[in-house]
């Protein structure tokens, strides 16, 4: 099981290789999902919402105390992930707004040459136009932010502890030839959580 965590502003070098693509398919949260028609610094759809963060609490806790002989194993391939949007580096911040409004997203995976360089969010979009007051600069000025990688048998609990204890709300998701095959986020962690316990349980 391989859990792992970039230097942040240092490119993760992980290449493209199938069966990543440069579009996956998005998956709906429901019937009623809607496209986002514009996007504001008080935009709260750009927040980890609480239930999702709860459910990765809980995920991480199941394993507090418990010896890993003794620990329910979950592969994070039990898991639904989240399609790989990419951008490339030398794109605008103002256009992974665009991109991840187009998309219907809120992380975009910055590329370069086919090479994986780091995960953006739109919170860390929104906070860099803020610092630099222009949206006009290129993704490759940046010092991108450190992001974890994980391959599908590592444990679900295992990463959730990973992410609270960084402060990261999504990791890269490996497969076994070290191939990206999507986004582990706060919300794959819900869906899997909420089809376990009746939602009342989620607050």
């Amino acid at each position: 099981m391989v859990i792992h965590i970039s230097e942040p502003g240092r490119p993760g070098n992980i290449p493209l290789t199938p069966p990543a693509s440069r579009r996956s398919q998005p998956i709906p949260d429901g019937p009623d999902a809607t496209a986002k028609t514009s996007v504001t610094p008080e935009d709260e759809t750009y927040i980890a919402d609480g239930q999702s963060h709860r459910a990765v609490e809980a995920y991480g806790e199941q394993s507090e105390g418990v010896p890993d002989d003794q620990a329910s194993y979950i592969p994070l391939s039990a898991l639904t992930s989240e399609p790989l949007y990419l951008i490339e580096d030398e794109e605008s911040l103002q256009s992974a707004l665009n991109q991840m409004n187009a998309e219907q997203t809120d992380y975009l995976t910055v590329i370069n040459d086919d090479t994986i360089l780091g995960i953006i969010s739109r919170r860390w979009v929104f906070e860099l136009i803020a610092e630099q007051g222009s949206a006009e600069s290129p993704l490759k000025e940046a010092k991108l932010p450190s992001f974890l990688y994980a391959t599908t048998e590592s444990d679900a609990r295992m990463l959730a502890r990973r992410m609270l204890a960084n402060g990261h709300q999504s990791a890269l998701l490996l497969d076994a030839r070290q191939a990206p095959v999507g986004l582990i986020t706060q919300r794959s962690f819900l869906r899997h959580y909420a089809a376990q316990r009746p939602l009342d349980e989620l607050g």
